[in-house]
């Protein structure tokens, strides 16, 4: 086929990728073979390159237009096989559509961007013929032709949505579109191999041996609500950890009930045991570890309706830090001599409540560095971590009924303790309201960047989610931020980019050898310099530890 046209300077200029031979679930890798490259200029002007020797020549003839595509990611990842691509602005379908409705949509493929943004449908079951094909039919032409065709019609919809409802979408242009170009510059990670398999061995039978002493199935609810009641003397309706038995647990302990209260994490460390021995056991590591103990994560820069990112195939995020499993201190450096850099931000969520609120007690108490998790605690006579988790809660708007249920305290102990709070934090208190309000009247809120979360007013946890989007989603955009900022940094100075890990309010490098003390210093300059950007006025701090596993912050 004839390679495209020259695009002119800024040409919308859609592009779509087909690859023979790829597996599900592994889409993020590049294997399989090249089938074609779809280039629309208009629905009616389409170029389609079907051998691999022609990609650079295509590549140089669009490079000038502006690229669109559904999924952005997948195909430039693709082509970096074939051919450099470099950083430049693109517009991606797929993750404008989630910046313009999380909350509103939970599907965002090109067949639900189509059907939403044009009226009409778009038939994917040629789609599946790729897998083991290794030519192009008529059809599989035809539907990779229509892939870019619509993604195309697709983007002039967004655009004239946006300028009608004059929209300055901050939150993709300068946050979500430049980090993706990082994420797709993300390092793999490598996992300590024969280490982790020992330590997947161990917890099973650290399991079975408290299990033993035990004396029941703990994966068993009717045997475990049983035993508790036979322990405790405590009736509990369900065995969820982290809503019934470790709320239990804290408190059995302030009420000095400590050999209850060991019970119960006796029980609780069988069933965390069990999880990781079966979750991240050798079936993990035949499916996600490649040679050289490496692990290549699939990296998706908007997931959660509040723009947080995620990480799938493997879920890293997900690791657990628990004390019975040390998985995270199996994360090595890839260099010889290399170290991990782990930052991450100090009390993020707090600070931008502090923001958003204006409230120059809650901003002051942040800034005096007061720790507000172990002030909650002290509010309610909880232990610490009950505290963080309650503080974190109010900040969310959780009710007295709610504390009650959750803290297991009598409910007017609750009331005097939210009111010690509020009293403290008045500002704080009155936000509350105020995005309750706003969220009724408006149908969605906003984060800091102007980000839309848009509320289901008939479902239960709106008014939870009205005072949660704002927070949660200006933390991802200033997490998304640093990453942007580093990322630029590393190019500037011409310094390999060595991040590997991204978890919330996390970022962590894998430096090589005389890397970790720049890396530390870009990381908390960044860090600091993204708050700047995202909630101006309030200073933001990084926390740093450096060490052989990731595991070293721990």
């Amino acid at each position: 086929m004839t390679l495209p046209r020259p695009a002119r300077q800024g040409e919308t200029t859609s592009i779509d990728t087909e690859f023979f031979g790829q597996r599900k679930g592994r889409l993020h890798r590049p294997e399989g073979t090249f089938a074609c490259l779809s280039i629309a200029y208009s629905p009616t002007e389409v170029y389609q390159v079907f051998d691999a020797s022609d990609l650079r020549a295509a590549i140089e003839r669009i490079s000038p237009g502006l690229w669109v595509g559904h999924n952005l990611m997948y195909d430039i990842r693709q082509l970096r096989r074939f051919v450099d691509i470099p950083q430049r602005p693109v517009f991606d379908t797929m993750m404008m559509d989630q910046d313009l409705w999380g909350g509103y949509y939970r599907d965002f493929g090109l067949d639900d961007a189509s059907r939403r943004w044009l009226g009409r449908r778009l038939e994917k079951e040629a789609r599946d013929l790729f897998g083991k094909a290794t030519t192009m039919t008529p059809e599989m032409v035809e539907y990779a032709a229509t892939d870019a065709v619509r993604a195309l019609e697709v983007m002039q919809a967004q655009r004239a949505y946006i300028a009608e409802n004059e929209m300055e979408m901050r939150h993709y242009w300068e946050v979500d579109e430049p980090a993706m170009w990082a994420f797709l510059d993300f390092e793999p990670v490598k996992i300590d191999v024969d280490g982790w398999l020992k330590l997947a061995q161990e917890n099973e039978q650290e399991a079975a041996r408290l299990e033993k002493e035990l004396g029941f199935n703990t994966m068993s609810p009717k045997q475990v609500i049983d035993a508790v009641k036979k322990q405790t003397g405590r009736t509990i309706k369900d065995t969820n950890a982290k809503d019934t038995l470790e709320p239990l647990a804290d408190e059995l302990r302030r009420q000095k009930r400590d050999r209850q209260a060991e019970f119960v994490d006796a029980l609780l460390d069988v069933r965390r045991l069990r999880k990781m021995s079966s979750t991240y056991g050798r079936t993990w590591v035949d499916k996600y570890v490649e040679a050289g103990g490496l692990v290549y994560a699939d990296w998706h820069v908007t997931a959660a309706e509040t723009g947080r990112s995620s990480c799938s195939s493997p879920g890293l995020q997900q690791i657990p830090t628990r004390r019975v499993t040390h998985f995270r201190k199996l994360f090595v450096s890839k260099h010889k001599n290399g170290r991990m850099v782990i930052a991450d931000q100090n009390q993020q969520e707090p600070r931008i409540m502090a923001w958003w609120s204006k409230d120059d007690a809650l901003r002051g108490a942040l800034l005096a560095g007061r720790d507000l998790h172990q002030e909650a605690a002290d509010d309610f006579n909880l232990t610490r971590r009950e505290g963080k988790d309650v503080n974190l809660g109010l900040g969310y708007g959780m009710s007295a009924e709610g504390l009650a249920s959750r803290a297991r305290i009598p409910l007017d102990v609750a009331e005097a303790g939210i009111r010690r709070r509020n009293g403290r934090y008045p500002m704080a208190a009155i936000w509350i309201g105020n995005q309750m309000n706003r969220g009724a009247s408006m149908g969605h809120v906003s984060t800091s960047m102007g980000r839309r979360v848009w509320l289901n007013l008939y479902g239960m946890q709106w008014q939870r989610n009205a005072i949660n989007a704002p927070i949660q989603g200006t933390a991802a955009e200033q997490t998304k931020t640093w990453l942007v900022l580093l990322h630029h940094e590393c190019r500037r100075l011409g310094l390999p980019f060595r991040v590997c890990l991204q978890v919330h309010d996390e970022l962590v490098a894998d430096a090589a050898a005389g890397e970790s003390r720049q890396y530390s210093k870009l990381l908390r300059e960044c860090g600091v310099q993204s708050g700047r950007i995202v909630v101006p006025n309030m200073p933001m701090a990084v926390g740093l530890a450096i060490g052989p596993t990731w595991g070293s912050k721990e």
